[in-house]
């Protein structure tokens, strides 16, 4: 008789991948399933009673990776904020926290979304699910101002096309 760990858990990745094989697979018993994956008859049960559900999720999400799945307190603003970052972010924009606090208390305000403060907890725990990071520049890239970049370029080239190639230089402070 093989013994079951005192308790098990399965994270939601196997959850998808049980249901998955149970539908590839429609006459392999739950019991082998069961020892399989070192958990219950039960847990099995329990697993493929929600299938439908387990099936949805990405299992190469990072939050597959977790053993819960957790409900989303505000998932209007979490998706308009998801859709404007991916949005920003293919158009080569830098978002700081700042930026994504003023956008999600503008999009509850959209939505009429009550209670919602946009925390510092909040911002953090949407860029930890969405794999996001802020960083800062450093030097001349912090202070170039993006928006006047073209003009700038513009500007350099009409001053030195006076000049011949080998006179033309970069420097930086050191």
């Amino acid at each position: 008789m093989r013994t079951l760990p005192k308790r098990a858990s399965l994270t939601i990745a196997q959850k998808h991948e049980i249901c998955f094989k149970k539908i590839n697979e429609p006459y392999i018993k739950n019991k082998e399933l069961a020892e399989l994956y070192n958990v219950s008859e039960g847990c099995i049960s329990d697993t493929l009673k929600k299938s439908q559900k387990w099936l949805e999720i990405d299992p190469q999400a990072p939050e597959a990776q977790g053993k819960r799945q957790n409900k989303l307190n505000f998932p209007e603003i979490e998706e308009a904020l998801t859709l404007w970052v991916l949005k920003a972010l293919e158009n080569g924009v830098d978002i700081s926290d700042q930026v994504l606090h003023e956008k999600a208390i503008a999009f509850a305000s959209l939505y009429k979304v009550e209670n919602f403060k946009g925390s510092n907890g909040w911002i953090g725990g949407f860029k930890k699910r969405h794999n996001l990071s802020c960083y800062l520049k450093q030097g001349e890239a912090a202070s170039a101002p993006l928006d006047k970049l073209d003009e700038f370029r513009k500007n350099l080239q009409d001053l030195i096309r006076n000049y011949s190639l080998e006179d033309v230089f970069n420097c930086d402070e050191t």
